[in-house]
């Protein structure tokens, strides 16, 4: 579902323990959060009214921000006249996307980076009479120390002499995109973009058959952005450089995202073929669930696509990732583990190199979807899609999947590794 996310969790585990840590540290920090650096006089106008004002509200913004995510573990962590993170937005963003936030919502930025790590405040410009834009570079400590956040610009609107509100990049380019209505999806994409019509027809018909597998009648309207790679995928949402960009040259990879609160899919070159994002917003609009379970991923994957390959492709590659892994037991986890010296996978914590556990995947392929892939079309072929669904209203947590799969499949938990290893080898060349 989201190229990207695992790291993302990671930093997100190095705040916990950050927090969990050093309260008091954490606590100094929330009052100021991390203070910018700003670029010489010579090449920026500092003295100006605007660019004091704006520079300002960011640094408000960002303490308001990390300040919330502090809360959600010390609930009375709060400092005096605190503003929440939406109060900075115009308000047509705020009914436009719940949280306008993009760069946030979409993990190129995270709360941990305006409480840790270093800024250079590049600077503001002027657009027009009412409209500015801010650009900051990021730095953050994950996995080592002073590692590229990225470049982020956020458009700022002066609403009146004193008063300034941020605006989405997207918003500002959205008006500047062609678009395809197909029943109840949009497609929005740039000029530039090659638009694949009968995919994206395809697409739509795969969703409403999913629609009323589950028994949605009427799905909420959802709207689908394309652009051609990951680069132009970023820069739409504000962020100019971002570390999850750039990072590998084995083959295209793709970039897919979605936001739940706002039903807004993003997809690079090609992602009008899958239908992965719009099931989830299918079975979220149906069962009311806030967070997916990774057998809701498989499910996804299974039927909507999964990284602009086939379900065969998955399931291949996977098969000679087990092969070249058998210290791998799928009876103990379906979806992490350990790691080795060497940077291996092995479910004997006896043989980690700490007790971080990472989600099964690599710079090719997210074998934890491709399990769960498995799983699906296991079910599928003894019971039909009917028993898919049964399964995943059921798994509503991953610990949960174990205990499911022995009641409708019929396979004990301590034997889940055997029975995937001789599926793959018995369907798969």
């Amino acid at each position: 579902m989201r190229w990207g996310k695992e790291n993302t969790e990671m930093r997100k585990l190095c705040f916990i323990l950050t927090l969990a840590l050093s309260f008091q540290n954490v606590m100094a920090q929330t009052m100021g959060c991390i203070k910018a650096q700003f670029r010489d006089p010579f090449w920026v106008d500092t003295t100006s009214v605007d660019f004091q004002s704006i520079a300002r509200m960011w640094n408000d913004y960002k303490c308001s921000v990390w300040e919330e995510e502090c809360r959600k573990f010390y609930p009375t962590n709060t400092t005096e006249n605190s503003r929440m993170p939406l109060s900075f937005w115009m308000k047509s963003e705020v009914e436009e996307y719940g949280n306008p936030d993009l760069l946030l919502q979409s993990f190129a930025l995270s709360p941990y980076d305006f409480g840790q790590g270093e800024e250079l405040f590049i600077g503001v410009e002027k657009r027009n009479d009412t409209l500015f834009e801010m650009r900051t570079l990021l730095f953050g400590d994950y996995p080592t120390e002073r590692q590229l956040t990225g470049v982020f610009t956020i458009p700022v609107i002066k609403v009146s002499d004193n008063e300034y509100k941020f605006y989405s990049k997207l918003s500002l380019l959205k008006p500047t995109m062609q678009s395809t209505k197909i029943g109840w999806v949009t497609f929005y994409y740039p000029s530039t973009y090659h638009f694949d019509a009968e995919a994206a027809n395809h697409t739509v018909k795969v969703a409403n058959e999913f629609a009323a597998a589950i028994g949605l009648e009427h799905p909420k309207e959802v709207e689908y952005y394309l652009f051609n790679d990951r680069t132009e995928y970023f820069r739409y949402l504000g962020a100019d450089v971002s570390c999850y960009d750039f990072i590998g040259c084995g083959r295209v990879y793709s970039h897919g995202f979605a936001f739940a609160d706002c039903n807004k899919v993003f997809c690079t070159q090609g992602g009008e073929s899958m239908a992965h994002e719009i099931i989830h917003f299918i079975i979220k609009e149906k069962t009311g669930r806030k967070r997916a379970s990774m057998f809701e991923e498989g499910v996804c994957s299974f039927y909507g696509g999964h990284a602009l390959q086939s379900k065969e492709t998955s399931m291949s590659e996977l098969k000679q990732w087990l092969e070249n892994n058998p210290q791998i037991d799928l009876g103990v986890s379906l979806v992490s583990s350990y790691k080795d010296k060497d940077g291996r996978f092995v479910t004997d914590s006896t043989m980690a190199a700490s007790q971080e556990k990472f989600v099964y995947s690599d710079f090719t392929s997210n074998y934890a979807y491709a399990i769960q892939m498995v799983v699906c079309e296991m079910t599928e072929r003894k019971g039909g899609k009917d028993l898919v669904i049964t399964m995943l209203r059921e798994i509503t947590e991953d610990d949960m999947e174990y205990e499911v799969i022995e009641r409708y499949l019929g396979i004990k938990r301590d034997k889940v590794n055997r029975a995937i290893r001789e599926y793959l080898n018995k369907n798969l060349k």
